[in-house]
């Protein structure tokens, strides 16, 4: 049960570090030295406050005490006394004090091992657990010293831009910029393209007006089938008639007439063979659909701000978030034929002004090797320096959520050398599901271990160790078998049989009840997803 001091600590510490989290993300923003030098004094004072906390309670040095209580109260000086008679008749008495081992002759090694067990209970008593306070400021100055390690590799490699320069997002140095010649423009569309405000339509259908005898009226609309997925996808009517599915255009928004008997729309290409999230603009004229998915050359990264001028289709859009021409400012396209779908580009893009060597040098213009070089600097001035301190705390002070940065300085590490072998940071999905399935397994057994072993070590590490191991185990289970991106009842059955009920097992055994309530929530998604079933059947069968 927690105590006031327990709540107060919890709760202060949060709001705390949300005040300063958020100075030091207002400083990274700005200018990133800036935002660095804030971490690193965070992080001094991080662990100069723990420090002090661990000290002034001296929870360690009553440690000692007690254990040395202990090993007195497991001895016991006995006197003995041998009498021997004197020339002149007296008694002489010649004591003799050793100190022995009080146990029984006959019941050595029993009594031996239960001494031992004393001991081991003695050292790790509740009174002997590092104060709560403490204890968080040792976690977050691990994290926060893997942060502000980070800084140097994410600026000095600025991957996200392919560029070798320090990433700054309030300039154009580290990246190119987009701009519009708004003078080129028609009349009626300059002050809409030079507003920085969107217009984002809320509609979800749009009416087509047919021929003049009220024939061919058809609608537009956003929709959902009782298929597995439960995609939303674009839907036509014609007439009140039963409506039409395209599945492969999925979310459409940004619905807009024409008043020439079309209609627009911009939406996502969930084709088989179209990488994700590939956007496009589709019009329609109640009859037929056609998209710029095969119309043009351009990328999409989400239209908006739809206008219609002069039977002409206006739109803007985002830059792109990788390749060469990264940057900032705002794209913009027109389309005035809706059945070609030619897209035009008004806007251009000028290059970054940083220097960049010519030619194939690899160091700087290759998004691979830019990967690679700041996964591998962050693995040396990030990740380990998080994993080594949290080792050295853990030996050293026995602070408990030192099993927990642990774990996150292991997995960190783990994921920068995969993003310095594969190059990018991007499809992480199932490295996270290996990852956590397997490592959290691994670590849970070991916690498990060490927390079942006669060892001395002390118990709350391994507590909190086995805990978080097994939320990542539940968690990566969830991403490996994907329960929710396959939806199939096989992988529900997986998922139960190798994820939840060894979570039971171990939670059960070791009297851990985090574990259990981690089994209760996996078996409430089972059961809803098994209510949701039964009930499209139902649904089904009596239609």
């Amino acid at each position: 049960m927690c105590t006031t001091e327990q709540t107060f600590a919890w709760v202060g510490t949060i709001v705390v570090n949300i005040a300063f989290i958020s100075i030091i993300a207002w400083g990274a923003t700005e200018i990133w030295w800036v935002g660095f030098l804030l971490s690193a004094a965070y992080t001094a004072m991080l662990f100069g406050l723990a420090r002090t906390v661990d000290k002034r309670s001296g929870w360690d040095d009553n440690a000692d005490n007690s254990g040395a209580a202990a090993a007195d109260a497991d001895v016991a000086v006995v006197v003995e006394t041998s009498s021997s008679g004197s020339s002149d008749g007296s008694i002489v008495h010649d004591e003799t004090e050793n100190v022995v081992v009080s146990v029984d002759a006959m019941d050595n090694r029993s009594s031996s091992h239960n001494v031992n067990r004393r001991r081991r209970r003695t050292a790790t008593t509740d009174s002997q657990r590092m104060p709560v306070l403490a204890n968080l400021l040792y976690g977050l100055f691990s994290l926060a010293l893997g942060v502000t390690g980070y800084f140097l590799p994410m600026n000095v490699f600025n991957c996200y831009g392919y560029g070798a320069g320090p990433y700054n997002p309030s300039s154009t140095s580290s990246s190119g910029h987009w701009t519009t010649d708004i003078a080129a423009l028609p009349i009626n569309v300059r002050a809409w393209a030079s507003s920085s405000s969107s217009q984002v339509s809320p509609a979800t259908f749009v009416y087509i007006p047919g021929e003049e005898d009220g024939q061919n009226n058809a609608t537009l609309f956003l929709g959902s089938d009782a298929s597995d997925n439960h995609a939303q996808t674009l839907w036509l009517t014609i007439n009140g008639a039963e409506p039409i599915n395209f599945p492969t255009i999925q979310n459409p928004s940004q619905f807009i007439s024409t008043g020439t008997g079309y209609a627009c729309f911009a939406a996502i290409d969930a084709s088989s063979f179209a990488n994700n999230n590939e956007h496009l603009v589709g019009c329609s004229n109640g009859e037929e659909v056609w998209t710029t998915k095969d119309s043009t050359q351009y990328s999409f990264q989400g239209p908006y701000d739809f206008l219609i001028n002069n039977h002409t289709l206006w739109y803007k859009d985002y830059p792109p978030w990788s390749g060469d021409q990264t940057g900032t400012g705002t794209l913009i396209y027109s389309i005035n034929d809706y059945i070609k779908m030619d897209v035009e580009l008004h806007s251009t893009y000028k290059k970054p002004t940083q220097y960049r060597p010519k030619g194939g040098d690899n160091t700087t213009n290759n998004p691979s090797h830019c990967w690679a070089n700041q996964s591998v600097l962050a693995i040396f001035v990030s990740s380990i320096p998080t994993l080594m301190v949290s080792i050295l705390l853990w030996c050293k002070r026995n602070a408990p959520s030192m099993a927990l940065t642990s774990y996150i300085g292991l997995s960190v590490t783990a994921c920068f050398t995969y993003m310095a072998i594969v190059g990018n940071a991007y499809n992480m999905n199932d490295f996270w599901g290996w990852w956590l399935s397997i490592s959290g397994a691994l670590y849970m057994i070991i916690m498990s271990d060490l927390l079942h072993c006669n060892r001395r070590i002390a118990r709350s590490p391994l507590i909190w160790g086995i805990n978080l191991a097994a939320l990542a185990f539940f968690i990566g289970m969830i991403f490996l078998t994907g329960i929710y991106e396959l939806n199939m009842a096989w992988t529900w059955i997986v998922f139960n049989l190798f994820a939840l009920i060894p979570l039971a097992i171990v939670g059960i055994g070791y009297n851990q009840v985090f574990l259990l309530v981690l089994c209760a929530v996996g078996w409430l998604m089972t059961a809803i997803e098994v209510a949701t079933a039964l009930a499209a059947i139902t649904a089904s069968t009596a239609n």
